[in-house]
């Protein structure tokens, strides 16, 4: 064989090579945001709201909502959220963003934890900003 044609097979078993090992990464990844999305379900009903994005937080929800994680929002009634939706809103006191689970609906307020908190915040939470309805994660 011809020195040309063994470079040639050479470098298509190379670009075989690193194919395969492409797919292989990009399935494990998959893998891992599709485990992270059972934490999430989405509100694809709200798609058709202005979105808005907020990021590079520390929002205390472990997995669920990472540091350096966007989370995708829209304006809702405060009668839409319901027990384990993700709400944004300005905690009270400081103003600083929180986005935290909702664990209790009180009328039009409601009690909520952070994912990665051991207990519910010490407040109740009466002026929503918004519905979160979808993550996108920095890693």
């Amino acid at each position: 064989m011809r020195k040309e044609t063994v470079l040639n097979l050479l470098i298509l078993l190379l670009l075989g090579v690193v194919t395969f090992l492409s797919v292989l990464h990009l399935s494990r990844r998959s893998q891992e945001l599709e485990n992270r999305t059972e934490w999430f379900g989405g509100y694809t009903a709200f798609l058709d709201r202005r979105l808005h994005l907020l990021g590079g937080e520390d929002w205390g929800m472990g997995k669920t909502v990472g540091e350096n994680d966007t989370v995708i929002w829209v304006e809702v009634d405060p009668s839409l959220p319901k027990v384990g939706d993700l709400i944004l809103y300005r905690e009270p006191g400081s103003g600083r963003l929180v986005v935290h689970r909702v664990v209790e609906v009180l009328g039009g307020s409601f009690r909520t934890k952070g994912d990665a908190l051991p207990s519910t915040d010490n407040y109740v939470v009466e002026e929503l900003k918004g519905l979160v309805i979808g993550i996108i994660y920095s890693r």
